[in-house]
């Protein structure tokens, strides 16, 4: 993975040797997601591996609900899961987590490129999106991102998607909205044409669902 220049500061050490810490008031040995972000951004590719591990379940439940109905099944979403880590990693350093979550800034990248995607198709109408002339495929080739979705992964976003199709049209809506891509309840609401108060208290009632499920929690709320 290539080496990339670090330009924000943290509360912390950036020491390639510092101790992970844990999100505030988690006993978890597990380290927090916006220190994983900052040693990515050294250079550290077992913590980018980590950092991946923990993404891909939501992006890729994401790609299937949000990307595939719209694509015709023009590409694989793990085509698109790799795309959009690379993606990631070229613009990790313009990150600022004093601006917003890590999630919500993962999510703005997957829709710009899920959108790039859908342009493509659309002017070229291939049989696939990605063709092996494109230099993202070239990139994964040559090592660059040496990362795969292996079955860990596919299980934990198989779960997510069990948990999301058995929901009501509007609770899955707002699950995807403020669950996975972390927008505001305000802006769900509005997008659902309720009133933030029903909102609020539907997206409540949701994450105590989310929050009993140790697994649910893990792919969502990993640094709680």
């Amino acid at each position: 993975m290539e080496r990339r220049s670090t330009n924000f500061t943290i509360n912390w050490s950036s020491s390639m040797n510092a101790r992970p810490p844990s999100p505030a008031g988690n006993q978890s040995p597990e380290p927090a997601t916006v220190w994983l972000v900052q040693r990515t951004r050294n250079g550290a590719d077992s913590e980018a591996k980590v950092l991946y591990d923990r993404l891909a379940p939501a992006l890729l439940a994401w790609i299937h609900l949000q990307v595939q109905p719209r694509m015709g099944g023009r590409f694989e979403a793990e085509d698109l899961l790799q795309e959009i880590w690379l993606r990631i990693l070229d613009l990790l350093p313009s990150f600022d987590p004093n601006k917003g979550g890590f999630r919500a800034w993962v999510f703005q990248i997957a829709r710009f490129v899920a959108l790039e995607c859908l342009r493509k198709a659309i002017r070229e109408n291939p049989s696939l999106v990605f063709h092996q002339s494109d230099p993202c495929l070239a990139r994964l080739k040559d090592g660059e991102a040496s990362v795969s979705t292996n079955m860990a992964q596919r299980e934990a976003s198989s779960l997510l998607l069990a948990f999301l199709n058995d929901l009501a049209p509007r609770e899955k809506k707002l699950m995807i909205l403020c669950g996975m891509e972390e927008r505001p309840v305000r802006e769900a609401a509005a997008a659902l044409e309720l009133s933030q108060a029903a909102a609020e208290k539907s997206w409540q009632r949701l994450r105590t669902r989310l929050r009993q499920d140790p697994s649910l929690k893990r792919i969502l709320f990993f640094d709680e």
